[in-house]
């Protein structure tokens, strides 16, 4: 089982089941520099959660194919993923050394197995470095604290800009117009994608894998475990 962060944002999503796709930056980006000059485009091919890129000459007899396998990091269809989000958790800061720089180093100790999430926020925060509820962020959430674990249903390989409004929907875009226990694609707004490729901005644009770069990506299909 692996681990796998999301947004408070899209956290709230995966709990209504309005949310059950993500999809993530490939890397390092497929290059294709040196098959380009081959012959024709080369075509990508998916097997069994391995991504490989196949090129064929144009003449069949000297068929030439080069391959780059790449495997999603999160795994295949099957596998399980708990859900890292940003928590507040029962503890107090030590000092933890100095920096290069001369300034004061801190390490946060948990203080039993306290978590709190965003829905329930605590009453008073701590201040440093005393004993109380700190905000911790995501990436610092452990195991035993996640409280939602995913099931990989499919795993495909796409652009960004691939996207049509239907997945963008399931990606937890695009608001529900109407009430219902399982709202058709038609109900939504028809901007879903625009709206998910702002969202895609936020996150991945300052990394150098904006919307308008259009990166290769992983699609994910999963299942909240109940």
């Amino acid at each position: 089982m692996k681990p796998i962060i999301f947004s408070t944002e899209m956290v709230r999503s995966i709990l209504d089941d309005s949310k059950t796709q993500t999809r993530r930056v490939i890397t390092p980006q497929p290059y294709l520099k040196d098959i380009v000059s081959l012959g024709p485009s080369p075509v990508w091919a998916w097997d069994r959660g391995k991504m490989h890129v196949e090129h064929q000459s144009v003449n069949p007899d000297t068929a030439m194919k080069k391959f780059m396998p790449q495997y999603c990091p999160y795994g295949m269809s099957g596998d399980m993923l708990w859900v890292r989000e940003s928590h507040y958790m029962f503890g107090l800061w030590m000092k933890n050394g100095v920096s290069k720089t001369g300034a004061q180093k801190w390490r946060f100790v948990p203080i039993e197995q306290k978590v709190r999430y965003i829905e329930n926020l605590p009453d008073i925060l701590g201040e440093r470095p005393n004993v109380g509820w700190y905000k911790r962020p995501s990436i610092f959430m452990p195991k035993w604290a996640s409280r939602i674990t995913l099931r990989i249903k499919d795993v495909h390989v796409e652009r960004a800009q691939d996207i049509s409004n239907e997945d963008a929907i399931e990606e937890g875009c695009g608001g529900c117009l109407y009430p219902c226990e399982r709202c058709k694609p038609t109900h939504y707004e028809p901007d879903a994608v625009k709206e998910f490729g702002g969202l895609w901005d936020k996150i991945n644009a300052k990394r150098g894998f904006g919307w308008n770069t259009n990166p290769w990506v992983w699609k994910i299909k999963f299942e909240v475990v109940e």
